[in-house]
């Protein structure tokens, strides 16, 4: 016979779970047990958290930290529009980022290992330097497209 495991979750970690992530994809019961276990009345089971991580979009581990972290990709603080700071990043989009960010770490280490060329393009242009025009010009002569 199985036993049910129940795992207490802070008050403060649901509260920023439902900060980030995807709240409208929760349901009225999803809500209702939610405030049971930030109430500390009851504690979620393993099965429901692993629910809740889906059903928000956000890690299954967030729920077992001791306190919420930023987990905004660094690239973003570098992302402003007018010099103003971007509002914060959707759970969807940081998620991309970090999933492009691993690949881009496998590339780069596969390339490493089979001791591949590095391509002449790569870092063959600074922004500091080139407007964003004369950078899709090089990039389409590279690739070989039409200008349009």
């Amino acid at each position: 016979m199985s036993t049910t495991v129940r795992v207490p979750v802070k008050a403060s970690i649901w509260d920023w779970v439902m900060r980030i992530g995807a709240y409208s994809n929760l349901t009225v019961a999803d809500h209702e047990k939610i405030d049971l276990w930030r109430s500390g009345s009851e504690n979620p089971t393993m099965r429901q958290i692993s629910y809740m991580s889906k059903k928000l979009s956000v890690p299954f581990g967030y729920f077992f930290l001791k306190e919420p972290v930023d987990d905004t990709p660094q690239v973003f603080a570098h992302r402003t529009i007018a010099n103003a700071n971007l509002a914060k990043p959707s759970r969807d989009l940081v998620d991309t980022v970090f999933s492009m960010q691993s690949i881009q770490d496998w590339a780069r280490q596969d390339s490493r290992d089979n001791d591949y060329a590095q391509l002449s393009y790569v870092g063959s242009c600074s922004i500091a330097t080139i407007t964003a025009q004369q950078l899709a010009h090089r990039i389409r002569q590279v690739l070989g497209l039409d200008e349009r």
